[in-house]
Formats: C-alpha cells, sequence, structure tokens
C-alpha cells in the first residue's frame, strides 16, 4: 500500500536529475526487474510512484518550458482533482 504522504523533495530531485525519458526507462526498468537504477526503494510500489511523478513533472517541465516548482503544482492540482469525488 502507497504512503499517504508523498515525498515532493524526492520527486523535486528525480525530475531535476534525469530527463521524462530516463525517468521513463527507470519506470520500465522497475516494472521489469523490482529495481530501479535512479531510484534505491526496497518497496516497488511507492518506487513506481515517485517516479511516476517525477516522470509527469519533468515532462511538463519540457513540454512547456516551465520550472520544477510550476510543474509541481500542476501535479498537485492533478491529484487533488482526483481526490474530489463525483
Amino acid at each position: 500500500m502507497l504512503k499517504s504522504e508523498i515525498n515532493v523533495s524526492q520527486i523535486r530531485t528525480l525530475a531535476g536529475q534525469y530527463a521524462a525519458g530516463e525517468l521513463h526507462a527507470c519506470i520500465r526498468q522497475a516494472l521489469d526487474t523490482g529495481a530501479s537504477s535512479c531510484l534505491l526503494i526496497v518497496d516497488q510500489a511507492e518506487a513506481i510512484s515517485l517516479l511516476s511523478m517525477a516522470g509527469f513533472v519533468r515532462a511538463r517541465m519540457e513540454q512547456d518550458a516551465i520550472s520544477v516548482s510550476q510543474a509541481l503544482r500542476i501535479l498537485g492540482r492533478k491529484m487533488r482533482s482526483l481526490t474530489k469525488g463525483p
């Protein structure tokens, strides 16, 4: 089960350190092997979740030429909209 708290610092670091394509490759690696060279976390579900969020942030940064802070705000809005009921 995923933690209810999101490690924004770790997402920020990953999004700053890796390109969107590299993060996608790390997600694929984690799914295929259970480990990722981008992130050393034992809990595979948590690792994939963090890598996915970092990948989203980095893709927005690259696509829209925005800062990591702006991309994190977009991620936050999307996540909040998912938790709201219909």
